[in-house]
């Protein structure tokens, strides 16, 4: 599965970063697996990727919904926070941004596959106002920029590049996309355990 990122694009997008030192790995695939399926079985779900960085430390998740009124939606669903209240017992959160203002410096897509690295950096702006007239450094294919509530609660600026050679950027490796459901696809029935007698 590969996730695009193009110019023009609108969805509401995430990026979540994850902090679990060893256990990055692990993490990701968790997340991803719960993303894989039950989230993408909930209305709105337009993609993911889960990526780790080279020191298996980092987990960044870029995760998109169809449009705001989606993700406002998804909040209210349970199934969204199962896999949260597990994962956050080994890991904790860095930075969390949604946005759908996408500024790209070429035309260039970044695809977003099993095995592909690309680069990202997370640079604090001093205020709102900085934030939107920052320019991206040589080379950048998209910036991000947060438009809610940011953990901790200060502007930041999020970059990702598809060729990740600077040395301001962390290298990441996606380790798993997941795709929205095909139309004959439905979700995986849960089973209750019964405690044996």
């Amino acid at each position: 599965m590969t996730i695009s990122i193009s110019p023009g694009d609108t969805f509401w997008t995430g990026l979540i970063l994850l902090e679990s030192p060893d256990r990055a790995t692990t993490v990701a695939m968790f997340n991803a697996m719960a993303t894989e399926n039950r989230i993408k079985h909930i209305p709105g779900f337009a993609g993911a990727a889960f990526m780790v960085d080279e020191t298996n430390s980092k987990v960044l998740e870029f995760v998109r919904w169809t449009d705001r009124a989606a993700f406002e939606a998804v909040q209210e669903d349970f199934r969204y926070y199962e896999h949260i209240r597990i994962a956050e017992q080994f890991c904790h959160l860095k930075h969390l941004a949604f946005t759908s203002d996408l500024t790209f410096s070429q035309s260039t897509p970044i695809m977003l596959s099993r095995g592909r690295e690309i680069g990202a950096s997370f640079e604090v702006m001093s205020s709102p106002e900085t934030l939107r007239s920052a320019v991206g450094p040589s080379g950048v294919n998209v910036t991000y920029r947060a438009s809610r509530a940011i953990v901790p609660p200060v502007p930041t600026r999020v970059v990702l590049s598809g060729t990740p050679t600077s040395p301001d950027f962390t290298r990441f490796t996606v380790v798993e996309a997941c795709a929205p459901p095909a139309a004959e696809e439905v979700m995986p029935v849960l089973f209750h355990l019964l405690p044996v007698e």
